[in-house]
């Protein structure tokens, strides 16, 4: 008999002197029990391991989830609610141009609604409401989890529909989306029509009919807007942005200003603008045609305009066809062997061609970064005595997040600021601009004396500047944009995007 089953045997407990149990097993039935034991034991384990291995098998979704959710989650920054402008109206700003009084800070609502839905359609069209992508992105992690609930069969299948119903209200509030952010696009205009009517067939019932020319536009069943003014408006007012700043300098949006009034003021004052553009290397075969071609067709149309390209190679810059009072000229520079130092020693060239040439005949200077595209009007609205850029990405973070110089070392050091300015655009009059660059390349000058090198080179001279000196004016981030940032509700034109990056074919370094 096997030694571990020896205490089943009646023998065992009468030569011990101990009663012998009621029940007697034989040898068969106590492997039987034993058999029964082990394979509890390795279905504990075998549930142990199952546990792991849909641990591991959840990994991969997770992944998929957090990288699907990026866009949601710049967008709940874009939620990050704005300092307001605490000024009444254009004429309390200390402004550039007569013209500026007429900017509308706070503009209201400019359309005439029915009171019984006026509650349903700012609900629908305020800047809280989810935008497309998040609500694709959240029918994306919808699936995502009942992918992983049937497979740890914690729900069933047929939940499945859940995830498809989220996609059919992704489309359906997308049309409804588009309809409320119009702005600015005149009534009669034919592409208007047909692109609202093809939009509202694509997100179906949801929608009936829309009539255009009776300016009648059904959104919902029930829901009507009636259009009284010469435009279709955008339903949100400049309430969802900062529009002035404390120093009472304007930030332009969209939709607070009339850009006729601007054209017509600076061609009385025979304005006029060079621009400065750097293309050196490899920069000026990526970037530089596709700049001045864009430019021509949407920067400062009407002024007269002159580009002022600097570059490495002259023979290779390509010959843009131009319009009648815009010229080029190309200037040749040395070719820095860090791209650091070709973006800070801009700053000394730009001063000394202020200086010899563009005093006598401009009044006006815009600096660009080459890799930008023009997608949109920029026009006389931004013309100032000093104009800084808000920065795409910082523009609604807090000032505890802007990416300072906080070395005491350096020139650029900054403790703090206002806003985080974008070095890709700045300007003003000349004098003014003259200016700043001369400040920036003395301060990056004594840094480099010291062995210290600024944060982010020539913007965080840039930004101490800025901070230094209040600019009179500032653009919003309509006026640089970058679409990896996705959808934000307050910016309604792309007026410059910015450009594919590919630093590490085209940047020089040592």
């Amino acid at each position: 008999m096997h030694a571990r089953s020896h205490y089943l045997d009646p023998e065992f407990y009468s030569t011990a002197g101990l009663a012998s149990p009621s029940c007697v097993f034989d040898e068969k039935s106590t492997m039987s029990v034993l058999h029964a034991v082990t394979l509890v034991l390795m279905a504990k384990m075998s549930h142990k391991m199952k546990n792991v291995l849909r641990c591991l098998f959840l990994i991969p979704f997770v992944l998929c989830v957090l990288y699907f959710t990026m866009p949601s989650l710049r967008v709940v920054i874009g939620l990050i609610p704005m300092d307001k402008c605490t000024l009444e109206s254009g004429k309390m700003l200390l402004a550039d141009h007569s013209v500026d009084s007429t900017l509308d800070l706070q503009r209201k609502e400019s359309l005439k609604l029915h009171n019984k839905y006026y509650s349903t359609l700012n609900l629908l069209s305020s800047s809280c409401l989810c935008p497309t992508v998040t609500l694709y992105s959240c029918a994306l992690v919808l699936l995502c989890v009942l992918a992983i609930c049937d497979f740890l069969q914690v729900v069933d299948p047929s939940v499945f529909v859940s995830g498809y119903l989220y996609f059919r209200l992704a489309l359906r509030v997308r049309g409804l989306l588009e309809i409320c952010r119009l702005s600015s696009i005149p009534r009669t205009d034919r592409k208007l029509q047909k692109y609202l009517a093809a939009d509202l067939y694509r997100f179906g019932r949801a929608a009936s009919l829309i009539h255009v020319h009776s300016h009648v536009y059904t959104v919902l069943p029930g829901l009507q807007l009636i259009c009284q003014s010469q435009y279709v408006r955008n339903v949100r007012s400049r309430g969802d942005v900062q529009t002035c700043t404390k120093w009472n300098a304007p930030i332009i949006w969209e939709g607070m200003f009339d850009s006729r009034l601007y054209d017509e003021s600076h061609r009385r004052k025979k304005s006029s603008v060079a621009l400065t553009v750097f293309a050196v290397g490899k920069y000026l075969d990526a970037y530089l045609k596709t700049f001045l071609n864009s430019s021509e067709q949407h920067f400062m149309l009407g002024l007269r305009v002159t580009y002022y390209v600097f570059t490495d190679m002259p023979e290779k810059v390509p010959a843009i066809p131009l319009a009648p009072n815009r010229h080029l000229k190309v200037i040749q520079v040395d070719r820095h062997s860090r791209w650091q130092d070709i973006s800070m020693m801009r700053m000394k060239t730009i001063s000394d061609v202020i200086e010899s040439e563009i005093r006598h005949n401009f009044t006006h200077v815009f600096c660009f970064d080459v890799d930008q595209k023009f997608t949109g009007r920029f026009g006389s609205e931004a013309l100032g005595n000093s104009v800084a850029l808000l920065h795409a990405y910082y523009y609604r973070l807090p000032k505890t997040m802007y990416t300072y110089d906080h070395n005491p070392k350096s020139k650029a050091f900054m403790e703090t600021g206002d806003f985080y300015y974008h070095a890709a655009v700045f300007g003003g009059r000349w004098k003014n601009v003259k200016a700043i660059t001369d400040a920036c390349y003395q301060s990056i000058m004594e840094d480099k004396e010291n062995n210290v090198e600024a944060l982010w080179h020539d913007e965080s001279h840039l930004n101490k500047y800025f901070w230094q000196h209040k600019p009179s004016r500032l653009l919003s981030p309509e006026y640089c944009w970058d679409e990896d940032i996705g959808y934000r509700t307050d910016i309604r034109v792309k007026r410059l995007l910015w450009a594919p990056k590919d630093y590490k074919n085209l940047r020089l370094n040592e």
